[in-house]
């Protein structure tokens, strides 16, 4: 899989990648959604993990853009988890809305289920 992973926290975004490619996916890892939008004009992804509270432009915002580029899972991923931040999720375009701190075996399988689930 192509993921790119969208995380303004440096820490969490490398612990992200480092486990992410140790599962055997190809990440890119960026710091906020322009940088996002420059690596989906240079690299179509098959997954997007998205951090909600980006600086900037926010994670809702940036999978709509995506998604007007070209077909892209989106999982959120957001330190808010009450019902109406799951439908604002949903209803921009996320599959799965996770919320912070993110057990990262609990990504994992999410990743391999939205993947089995949804097609592109």
């Amino acid at each position: 899989m192509k993921l790119l992973v969208v995380e303004d926290e440096a820490l969490l975004r490398h612990h992200l990648l480092t486990r992410l490619t140790d599962s055997g996916h190809v990440v890119e890892a960026v710091a906020n959604a322009e940088e996002a939008l420059y690596q989906t004009g240079q690299f179509n992804h098959d997954l997007a993990i998205i951090d909600l509270g980006l600086p900037g432009m926010g994670g809702l915002d940036l999978i709509r853009q995506l998604l007007a580029r070209h077909p892209v899972r989106g999982i959120a991923v957001s330190g808010f988890g009450m019902e109406e931040d799951v439908t604002r999720s949903r209803a921009a375009g996320f599959m799965e809305h996770l919320v912070k701190p993110v057990d990262i075996n609990h990504l994992e399988q999410t990743v391999r289920r939205v993947v089995a689930t949804a097609p592109v």
